[in-house]
């Protein structure tokens, strides 16, 4: 699993009325296997770093770097879930989850790619319901098809835009907890934007907090709350510090 380097990465959008600076030279490290959560108000940016990471769009200085033990590494598995899920109606849950294999690996053979969707579909608790159509099932599960379609491909960095963003109060922190729970089995590299500081720390090994656009960095902060994490921790002292800390900063 890689380290990831933000190298003084800044971004600017290149309208009519001239440059429209997003992101403020940006310079800082994800280490392998970190969960890492990031805040801020809306349109600071979080995405549009989202999407250098991804690799979707180039920054307009700097760059990514990804290092395991010091060395390069050129090619990086990524893996993206959006606020909405983009499922395909047309096909059923199985074939939306396959549809990443399909794209990159179309020489695998189909009952491989079919055994692997089937596995990541248990992990995210949807055995069963393979065969079901997309309309056929709640925006909870829609998400969670989404979350699997996103790993099938084993990425080494998992990358979640406000991921539950447009989930109701209660889907929402059921879907948060079973995130943490996936996380904790598969132990991926994951950068999570949110807008919810309890979803962060709830979830996070870290939580970065950006400033108004252009954006740089005014809080970078570890959460040492114990792991496996429970639902229950967010009533704690401890918690609840984080959280004061976190609004304070984003208040600024």
């Amino acid at each position: 699993m890689p380290q990831i380097r933000v190298v003084d990465v800044s971004h600017s959008f290149h309208t009519e009325q001239g440059d429209f600076p997003v992101l403020k030279p940006l310079d800082f490290i994800i280490e392998r296997e970190q969960f890492l959560s990031i805040l801020g108000p809306s349109g600071c940016g979080k995405t549009t770093l989202l999407k250098i990471l991804a690799g979707l769009i180039q920054p307009s200085a700097g760059g990514i770097q990804h290092e395991i033990d010091g060395e390069a590494v050129d090619d990086l598995r990524v893996g993206m879930m959006f606020q909405q899920a983009n499922l395909m109606p047309w096909r059923t849950i199985v074939e939306n989850v396959l549809l990443p294999l399909q794209l990159k690996t179309p020489r695998l053979h189909r009952s491989v790619m079919v055994a692997r969707a089937i596995s990541i579909l248990e992990t995210v608790g949807l055995c069963g319901y393979e065969n079901m159509r997309i309309n056929e099932i709640s925006g909870g599960m829609a998400q969670r098809v989404a979350l699997a379609r996103a790993m099938i491909h084993d990425p080494q960095l998992l990358l979640l835009d406000e991921p539950f963003g447009s989930l109701d109060a209660l889907t929402r922190e059921s879907m948060g907890e079973e995130l943490l729970r996936v996380w904790q089995t598969h132990k991926k590299t994951v950068v999570m934007v949110t807008h919810s500081v309890s979803e962060a720390i709830l979830l996070s090994d870290r939580v970065i907090v950006f400033s108004r656009r252009p954006s740089s960095i005014v809080l970078d902060i570890e959460i040492k709350l114990p792991r496996p994490r429970e639902a229950g921790i967010r009533y704690s002292a401890e918690f609840s510090e984080y959280s004061a800390m976190i609004h304070t900063s984003i208040a600024q």
